[in-house]
């Protein structure tokens, strides 16, 4: 868990699915907001990034359901210039967190 810490920053999101730990967006040390998704297995003690955000958000909420994560609003910039997007990402698929308005058009 030691490297788990190392890795959380500020104002970030914390989800689990399963045995995976997912950290989303937040803030670095310096304070800049982050797009940043980064996972980590207990099962193999490892760390890797994945798909970020397609944009950066910090104090966002998230919820998963049927093996996706669900991440709504937030944060986009340390004006607290709020977001009223919701980004799905499905870990089993290549294309990660997309907008919704997206997967609509796209018919998913």
């Amino acid at each position: 868990m030691e490297q788990l810490c190392q890795h959380l920053e500020q104002k970030l999101l914390l989800l689990t699915l399963g045995i995976i730990f997912y950290v989303i967006g937040g803030f670095d040390k310096t304070g800049k907001v982050l797009d940043t998704v980064e996972v980590y297995d207990i099962k193999n003690d490892s760390w890797k990034a994945v798909a970020p955000l397609p944009q950066p958000l910090h104090h966002t909420t998230a919820s998963s359901f049927k093996d996706k994560i669900y991440v709504i609003g937030g944060y986009t910039n340390n004006n607290w210039h709020p977001s009223a997007k919701l980004f799905i990402y499905d870990p089993k698929k290549i294309f990660g967190l997309k907008d919704l308005l997206c997967l609509l058009l796209e018919g998913h």
